[in-house]
């Protein structure tokens, strides 16, 4: 199930830094992010990075399975993933490449976009569609081998599809979000240039022209013509609930009509435009993917008795001994 939540943006932390220290000296904190290619564990010689566990957690929160992976759960599920591979391949249930695009042509369907939409989403978040078909693949691989060892039959009844659609309704994913939409301005500094206080100073009256030429979220590039070297961002949403109240007091206070600011960032002059306030309602799931969801927990029971046994014989060798299986229960 897919479920479109306004993501938090970067400057969340912007502004409470902003609205709890009064329109002082405001200097974010930057988090890099990095892909560490460190080995956590070995299976049957087949080796799971870091850089492997942060994009199931990743691809995991993206699909929206109703819950944050930790490492440690990431990692489980990987080296499941490493013994269904390579028990499917030893029965020869493999998918083709072909039955390979048309389960994520039905997945980016059922989720309202196209393959390239998909992909587009799927790297703004730092995964790779490879990701998404290594795991699809597997899973969908996997299920033939579990058809054909236990002759599962899976039925729905539209009874319990409809029980199961009653209770999403109440899933507090699925209700209506109350989001401010925001756009930065940032008039961009070297702060380790010679001559940076100056240029502070030079880019601080900018600012402040800005704010006076100001007339509304849809005419910030007229505010800023005539300004060299200024970076605007596009329209961005950040949900009420995630906001300190004394941000979102911030926010009310300045109103559309003014541009908050101006506040020393850690990559210039920065500048917020309120552009106002709308409530989204999350799109739950179809039927058809309430019934498709109600088949694979059939699945999941099978897997989880046939994955015990592909274990009892698997050699698996955790590098790093925190995470180890028996640390996660």
């Amino acid at each position: 199930m897919s479920l479109t939540i306004p993501r938090k943006s970067h400057f969340v932390s912007s502004l409470c830094g902003l609205a709890l220290a009064g329109f002082a000296v405001f200097a974010p904190q930057a988090v890099a992010a990095t892909e560490s290619r460190a080995v956590l564990a070995v299976v049957n010689d087949q080796p799971i990075t870091s850089f492997d566990v942060e994009q199931r957690m990743k691809l995991t929160s993206v699909l929206g399975s109703g819950k944050k992976l930790s490492r440690k759960e990431a990692l489980e599920l990987l080296i499941n993933d490493i013994l269904k591979r390579n028990e499917t391949k030893r029965v020869k249930a493999t998918l083709s490449d072909e039955q390979l695009d048309r389960a994520i042509e039905r997945l980016a369907k059922g989720s309202g976009t196209t393959v390239e939409g998909l992909t587009a989403k799927l790297k703004s978040v730092g995964i790779s569609i490879k990701a998404l078909r290594t795991q699809i693949g597997t899973n969908m691989s996997f299920n033939r081998v579990l058809i054909a060892k236990y002759k599962i039959t899976p039925k729905v009844d539209d009874a319990d599809v409809d029980k199961k659609m009653e209770a999403l309704k109440q899933d507090p994913r699925l209700q209506p979000v109350l989001v401010y939409e925001l756009r930065e301005v940032v008039l961009p500094i070297d702060f380790q240039d010679p001559f940076a206080d100056q240029l502070i100073q030079n880019r601080g009256l900018e600012a402040r022209q800005i704010q006076k030429n100001y007339a509304g979220c849809g005419k910030l590039d007229d505010a800023v013509s005539g300004i060299f070297n200024v970076n605007i961002s596009k329209l961005f949403q950040v949900p009420g609930d995630t906001m300190p109240k004394k941000m979102r007091e911030v926010l009310e206070k300045s109103g559309t009509s003014k541009l908050v600011g101006p506040m020393r960032a850690k990559q210039g002059i920065q500048l917020i435009a309120f552009c106002g306030k709308r409530t989204i309602a999350p799109q739950g799931p179809t039927r058809e993917q309430v019934q498709r969801m109600l088949v694979e927990h059939v699945y999941e029971v099978y897997e989880d008795k046939y994955i015990r046994e592909l274990r009892r014989t698997a050699l698996i060798d955790y590098k790093d001994p925190s995470l180890r299986e028996n640390q996660t229960q």
